[in-house]
């Protein structure tokens, strides 16, 4: 008598353990390649956002108001005072109005207990030193849970001349005149009726990667009437 063909029941365990096992092998893999895909998306839309913030601040800068410095009645004065964590100036390409309306801006770094958070605000229309700087603009944050952030900037050349005593010069005065280019800390254009040639960003973000964003004002007079601007 023939013995009929077939697979064992130890057989057919035995295949369906190594088919369980196949299949788990594979899952594991598709998840954990939709973990990588998942992390490089959320990568991606952070740089892209971190390069969206960066090309707006980048036309800010690069539209700020430079004045001939001669203030009078009817004209912006250059207006650009930088600290570490601070920056306030007037520019053109204000972020929450129409490109070439006037407003001052300020950016600041603040810390909590843990982060730093790099945000921005825009005062009042057409708003400036003679007419006084109105903040009228909440505050927008730009960078969260930063670990770091500095404010530096290139003063330009500025050499005494040579009538001036330096020895009858005081702190502040010694601040305007640099024989060459130099990093600072404090910047205030009153003080030297120029710009900084750049201006620099330094922060830590929070997966430790250290970035510096430069961006360089105009060098050119722009000397805006209040004029044209009495009515919003």
């Amino acid at each position: 008598m023939k013995k009929a063909k077939g697979f064992t029941l130890i057989e057919m365990l035995v295949a369906m353990a190594i088919f369980a096992s196949l299949i788990s092998t594979l899952m594991l893999g598709f998840q954990q390649g939709l973990l990588l895909w998942e992390k490089s998306q959320k990568q991606s839309h952070y740089w892209l956002q971190s390069e969206f913030r960066y090309g707006l601040l980048s036309t800010l800068f690069s539209q700020a108001i430079i004045a001939n410095n001669q203030y009078k009645q009817g004209l912006f004065a250059s207006y650009f005072i930088g600290t570490v964590t601070n920056i306030t100036f007037i520019s053109s390409a204000p972020i929450m109005d129409i490109n070439g309306r006037v407003h001052p801006i300020e950016i600041q770094a603040i810390q909590d207990k843990k982060n730093w958070t790099l945000r921005y605000r825009e005062g009042a229309r057409y708003s400036d030193l003679g007419r006084g700087i109105k903040w009228s603009n909440p505050w927008i944050e730009l960078l969260t849970q930063l670990k770091k952030v500095k404010f530096t900037y290139l003063a330009p050349a500025f050499p005494l001349p040579v009538e001036l005593d330096p020895r009858w010069l005081d702190d502040d005065e010694k601040l305007r005149y640099r024989d060459v280019p130099t990093w600072v800390s404090h910047y205030d254009c009153r003080q030297r009726g120029l710009y900084p040639t750049q201006i620099a960003i330094k922060f830590t973000d929070k997966q430790d990667i250290e970035h510096q964003w430069l961006f360089s004002p105009p060098t050119a007079s722009d000397a805006w009437s209040m004029g044209f601007y009495e009515t919003d």
